[in-house]
């Protein structure tokens, strides 16, 4: 039976009363999270146990503000991860969120190193691409990254016209292996962009 190591920033949730909860991540926050198809699913645990950080990084037309981050020993299924809330620049207002993974293996490959979703509401005004940039940025200067990997769906017209805005270099249309977490999902094929980070 594997046994797991209590992170030192994890809380204990069988102590915290419902408005002591709503102050980690809220409800609305949790259900966003889970809609989204790229979502892991520790990243639901995650989000209601992990200690919040609150640094800002601002773009043009919107903000990114780091939720909080988990490394591989403390996450849940191993994989490095650093969570962000978009913001429209300078009003406060959340309209999605995106998340930069920063382990990369075969299982990986099919997730790819970002992930973001956008409330359905500010869709179609090319916020997922002003995220992606801005951490683009971030990936590039805090973290040392040279090369991301970002993947789709093929059907997923939007997220694919995103994607090549990036300038990104498609790289292959991939099988989803039949034991992959995504084929459980429903998710059969996986459009697979390569970006060279030149800041």
């Amino acid at each position: 039976k594997r046994q797991w190591k209590i992170p030192s920033n994890f809380t204990y949730l069988g102590e915290l009363t419902p408005n002591q909860l709503s102050g980690v991540y809220s409800l609305t926050d949790i259900l966003f999270l889970s809609s989204r198809n790229d979502t892991l699913p520790s990243v639901i645990f995650e989000a209601m146990l992990f200690e919040h950080e609150d640094k800002l990084y601002e773009g043009e037309r919107i903000d990114l503000r780091q939720r909080y981050s988990v490394s591989e020993k403390e996450a849940f299924d191993g994989v490095a991860t650093v969570y962000y809330d978009i913001y429209l620049h300078g009003r406060g207002k959340i309209i999605g969120s995106i998340d930069l993974r920063l382990t990369m293996n075969e299982d990986m490959y099919y997730y790819g190193h970002v992930g973001y979703g956008i409330i359905k509401k500010f869709r179609g005004h090319h916020y997922a691409y002003d995220a992606c940039e801005l951490l683009f940025k971030i990936a590039k200067e805090e973290y040392k990254m040279d090369e991301l990997f970002i993947t789709c769906d093929p059907e997923n017209i939007a997220s694919y016209k995103t994607l090549e805005k990036l300038g990104g270099e498609l790289l292959e249309v991939v099988e989803v292996p039949h034991d992959h977490e995504l084929y459980g999902k429903g998710e059969r094929f996986k459009c697979i962009f390569r970006y060279k980070i030149n800041l």
